[in-house]
């Protein structure tokens, strides 16, 4: 059989080809070879030189970062190279209560054996139950809450932008200064400056209707009210949406806050094997199986039939 690959983003040693290779070509057993492109740019790149050099069939998957949700589920369903992650990054999917809270367990019982009782006293303020993990999780979403309203609403403002509306520069606004982050109004202010940059600078934008000041904030402020909802916080529905790679960040700076000394590198060590046990026992830990449709979405487009 002509071998089947799946570029994603990342370098060989990228939290991307630590999770989907096991899970694809171990858990899963889908036949499907995990090949890095080193950045997004070059996923197509390196799956077209993959079949032209190999002679199999190339899929990509990128992060879906802002792009709505129902984007992946079309990726899923049209059988073509092109897919998407259903979580915003890879490192989403890192930060399931019970993953970490496994992680941690981990940790503790590795040392507790390598050290015979000399336990490292860091090891003590790790959160020992899933709640207090949550409630970490949210208190880091929290700080973040207001550059993600911030970043989609950019995204939502560029996607909803007329086609007539071209060349210009679309990017993230720049990151306000001041001590506290958390606060909206300096985050609605620098989509405002953004835009209106924009607008200043080229001249269909400026004919725009909603690139005028006062059609701008709206976007920011839906964005908001929507990631603060309170059904949306409880459920944790930021784990899907927010940048996952920002949020463990974040989780970690509060870990070293209270005393856990460990590094972004050795977190992410520790939380990768974690979620490979967690997946491989509860396919569902996600709330759906992301990994299998993933899977089956590039067996389908190569031709080959859905795993059982």
């Amino acid at each position: 059989m002509p071998e089947l690959w799946l570029v994603c983003e990342g370098e060989k040693g990228s939290v991307d080809v630590a999770i989907l290779k096991p899970v694809l070509t171990t858990i899963l057993a889908a036949e499907i070879v995990v090949e890095p492109a080193g950045g997004e740019r070059q996923l197509s790149t390196v799956a077209r030189f993959l079949e032209e050099q190999r002679g199999g069939r190339a899929a990509y998957v990128r992060d879906r970062e802002y792009m709505p949700r129902t984007a992946a589920e079309v990726a899923i369903q049209e059988r073509s190279p092109h897919f998407l992650l259903r979580r915003h990054s890879i490192e989403n999917y890192l930060l399931h209560p019970q993953i970490i809270l496994r992680a941690f367990t981990q940790l503790r019982k590795r040392f507790d054996e390598q050290a015979r009782g000399g336990v490292p006293q860091w090891l003590s303020a790790l959160p020992a139950d899933a709640e207090r993990v949550a409630d970490a999780l949210r208190e880091c979403a929290r700080r973040r809450t207001a550059e993600q309203a911030c970043f989609l609403a950019t995204h939502r403002f560029w996607d909803a932008l007329p086609s007539t509306v071209r060349l210009i520069q679309k990017r993230l606004p720049a990151r306000p200064t001041a001590d506290d982050l958390s606060q909206p109004t300096l985050w609605r202010e620098a989509l405002c400056q953004e835009i209106e940059s924009v607008r200043s600078s080229s001249e269909q934008a400026s004919q725009c209707v909603q690139f005028r000041p006062q059609n701008v904030a709206p976007y920011f402020d839906a964005a908001y009210e929507e990631i603060t909802a309170d059904q949306y916080v409880s459920q944790m529905e930021f784990l899907v949406d927010y940048h996952g790679r920002d949020l463990l960040k974040e989780f970690r700076q509060r870990l070293f806050d209270q005393g856990a000394r460990l590094s972004y590198e050795r977190l992410c060590e520790a939380l990768i094997p974690a979620a490979l046990l967690e997946y491989e026992e509860n396919r569902n830990v996600f709330g759906k199986d992301d990994f299998r449709d993933l899977a089956n979405g590039v067996r389908l487009f190569a031709g080959l039939t859905e795993l059982p």
